[in-house]
């Protein structure tokens, strides 16, 4: 495997291209970046206060063609799955159902349009809204990547949920939902 600064971009990029990268290419993607645009936000870098879009856009368009190459078939054990669905002025359900027992090792909110003042925004599911993300855990007034690591197993087989509250005349964002349905102990 290349070290970090042996990495054929163009290679890579051909597959991502494709649509058929694999979830190495995606890790290979992130080492590759991070040197010169940090794949995470730090408010120091590129003099941009902390805007580092270049990279994590390639980062999770990397992983999100993984999963759909990947899609159909059925999950190693371990296997990770991605949903994103775009959210706005109203609560807003996901469009995949999580199986029961999976577990979500990661919700994540990227605002793209600032909300109107006073907007909260949770993520959960029907019987726990803020099961993945609470209010606290976001500001949905100022646009951002909230990012939520965790290990919450799904309860039931069903829909993420994301409510609303506010009444909010503005904003937009998108949540993603990493998850698996058969752990590795």
């Amino acid at each position: 495997m290349p070290t970090p600064g042996q990495v054929n971009l163009a290679a890579l990029l051909s597959r991502l291209t494709a649509g058929s990268p694999t979830l190495s290419d995606c890790a290979l993607l992130a080492e590759s970046l991070a040197p010169t645009i940090p794949l995470f936000e730090d408010p120091t870098v590129n003099g941009n206060g902390g805007d580092n879009s270049e990279a994590t856009d390639a980062w999770y368009a990397c992983l999100y063609a993984f999963a759909a190459g990947a899609g159909g078939g059925p999950m190693s054990a371990g296997e990770v799955q991605l949903e994103q669905f775009a959210t706005a002025l109203v609560p807003v359900g996901g469009t995949t159902s999580l199986p029961a027992g999976a577990v979500v090792i990661r919700a994540a909110l990227e605002v793209d349009t600032p909300y109107s003042p006073g907007t909260t925004i949770s993520i959960g599911s029907v019987g726990s809204p803020t099961l993945l993300m609470g209010v606290a855990d976001n500001d949905p007034t100022t646009a951002d990547l909230y990012d939520a690591l965790q290990r919450t197993p799904w309860p039931v087989a069903g829909f993420v949920e994301v409510a609303v509250g506010g009444a909010p005349l503005a904003g937009s964002g998108v949540v993603i939902i990493e998850y698996t349905n058969s752990p590795n102990p």
